[in-house]
């Protein structure tokens, strides 16, 4: 399984800096923020589709669209 937990942890006096000082994070918390964020979706990005949600996709393919009969709801 993936780990989603980023391995550039914040240092937690960043952390305390944060919550002590103002609501709004400093530039390096955004920036290592934004750094693992990418990362994660990038890594999750580049990894192969399970099978269910390829059997998922086929399905909904061979599954002809709702037929409009001009109602509305």
């Amino acid at each position: 399984m993936r780990r989603l937990v980023p391995n550039n942890r914040i240092h937690p006096h960043c952390v305390a800096q944060h919550s002590m000082s103002n609501t709004e994070p400093s530039k390096k918390v955004k920036e290592l923020i934004d750094a693992n964020l990418r990362r994660v979706f990038s890594e999750a990005e580049s990894e192969e589709l399970p099978d269910r949600f390829r059997v998922l996709l086929d399905q909904l393919k061979e599954t002809p669209p709702p037929q409009d009969d001009g109602s509305e709801q």
